[in-house]
């Protein structure tokens, strides 16, 4: 079931800013680090742009797998990706949920251990597989649970090539005394454009009309009002002025008001950047708002990983997971926009 969605953006205007020339970037890419010690390449910057230049095809041949003489195509104007580091590393079962994949990513730790690519080969995925690197790195698969029922390489870590190494994304507690102020100064946003779309999509049959119409709370706006807010993720992405945050927020109707125990219960959910100002000032950079059903096939969530701060604004990595698939996106902040550079299908996770 498809959700229905409103964009919401905020126009940020910097006084006195003038413009600038930017210095001139590095190039770099990015990749993600298995169990078993391959890297599979997800995006490059050449200098000027991002872009996925790494083969989607899942062919290896022979005569490139036994070295990296990569055609330069693949290299997206980098020369080389043969030397890697692995900045962020997932620390193990320890810190690892077992039951979901979606969130790898909470116990990453900064390491900096040097990776030396020396070849191609095909890594397999769930249902799927990828051209990876084989490194020298050390295959950690008797150790490195990701989780019970997903990809059968589980995820080590994020590599990258280049000079600058990035900044890891610092998740915020859903209860934390930061998060619920930020969640307080955004209920009223969020409580507009639920009315509005309520109010767009009355008429239609579907999510609201059906998923909905039995729910007293829902039609009623005082009674939708009283139930409280709750963070499914919040993260502070730079923490440098200006600050940077990303939220997902969510309005669970789970009390219906029918005799049906087959009845699935929808919700709401902001999924919002913002942008912090002087004193307690937030402004809004850019969101999706979502009406869905219970089972959430229809949505899917953000991770922001890592970023690289520059003079124009922040290039972002995030993980972007849905029911039955898994992305990875660059997405760059700027002072009044949301960005995204380049998309790249990870793997499906059925």
């Amino acid at each position: 079931m498809f959700p229905v969605r409103a964009r919401l953006a905020a126009v940020i205007l910097l006084a006195g800013s003038a413009p600038v020339a930017a210095e001139p970037r590095p190039g770099l890419a990015v990749g993600i680090a298995q169990a078993n010690g391959n890297l599979v390449p997800v995006a490059t910057f050449d200098g000027s742009g991002w872009s996925s230049p790494w083969p989607l095809d899942r062919r290896l041949d022979e005569n490139l797998a036994k070295g990296l003489g990569l055609p330069a195509e693949w290299l997206g104007g980098i020369g080389s990706l043969r030397d890697w580091t692995l900045w962020f590393e997932n620390p193990g079962p320890q810190a690892s949920n077992r039951r979901r994949s979606a969130e790898w990513t909470a116990g990453l730790s900064a390491s900096g251990t040097p990776v030396v690519a020396d070849g191609l080969v095909i890594s397999a995925m769930r249902c799927s597989s990828n051209l990876a690197l084989s490194t020298d790195l050390e295959d950690l698969r008797s150790s490195l649970i990701e989780c019970d029922s997903c990809c059968p390489e589980p995820k080590r870590g994020i590599a990258t090539t280049g000079p600058v190494p990035p900044e890891l994304v610092e998740r915020l507690e859903p209860e934390a005394a930061l998060t619920r102020m930020i969640v307080m100064r955004l209920a009223q946003t969020f409580d507009l454009l639920e009315s509005r779309e309520i109010e767009r999509e009355s008429e239609r049959q579907g999510i609201v009309d059906g998923q909905l119409r039995h729910t007293g709370q829902w039609r009623d706006a005082r009674r939708r009002q009283a139930i409280p807010l709750r963070v499914r993720r919040a993260f502070r992405v730079h923490e440098a002025s200006p600050t940077i945050y990303y939220l997902e927020i969510q309005r669970s109707y789970d009390h219906v008001e029918r005799d049906d125990p087959g009845f699935c219960p929808g919700f709401s959910l902001l999924k919002i950047w913002v942008r912090a100002g002087s004193g307690t000032e937030l402004a809004a950079v850019d969101s999706e708002f979502l009406i869905s059903d219970c089972d959430g096939k229809a949505s899917t969530s953000n991770t922001p990983v890592l970023y690289w701060a520059h003079e124009t604004g922040i290039d972002l990595l995030v993980r972007r997971l849905g029911w039955e698939s898994e992305y990875y996106a660059i997405v760059t902040i700027s002072e009044d926009t949301v960005s995204e550079r380049t998309t790249v299908f990870f793997r499906n996770r059925q």
